[in-house]
């Protein structure tokens, strides 16, 4: 079974990234990392293949639109869920950012943030199976579906 993954929480909000990193203790994650800048994420974070970013929008200096945009055009390896209090700025996110694993409207409801975590991990171990199993002409495959022949991995 695959290793937990790396949950950052990017929110200049400190009640904001407080209340999302208790919930996601009270579910069972304990690789969790909260930052209030882009900045300091980028700075600070040991990032895994495999993390998962809760991501604001709007955030001081480098925007959360700004942020998701750099880490796929470097390739890295990461998810991200993107939230915001203001809908117009939840349909930028969605037009530079269209990767992404979903698009939270503040306040949002935990369950809602946990079942899209969930979601995907359970898929991400599905696939990692089915890549396991299938052998090295599958693992090439699938890896080509999933950069869509770009060489750049899900935002």
């Amino acid at each position: 079974m695959p290793a937990e993954p790396a949950i950052f929480i990017i929110d200049d909000d400190p009640s904001v990234s407080n209340a999302l990193k208790r919930l996601m203790k009270s579910a069972g994650f304990s690789h969790i990392e909260a930052f209030n800048s882009a900045e300091d994420f980028l700075k600070l974070a040991d990032i895994e293949s495999g993390s998962i970013l809760i991501l604001d929008i709007m955030l001081p200096g480098i925007s959360g639109i700004d942020l998701g945009e750099f880490i796929r055009i470097t390739g890295l390896d990461t998810s991200a869920v993107f939230i915001s209090a203001h809908e117009k700025e939840l349909d930028k996110a969605r037009l530079n950012c269209p990767e992404a694993l979903a698009y939270l409207l503040k306040p949002f409801g935990g369950d809602d943030l946990l079942g899209i975590v969930r979601r995907f991990l359970a898929h991400q171990a599905v696939a990692g199976e089915h890549v396991r199993s299938a052998g090295p002409v599958a693992d090439a495959q699938m890896n080509a579906r999933a950069t869509n022949g770009k060489g750049s991995k899900n935002v």
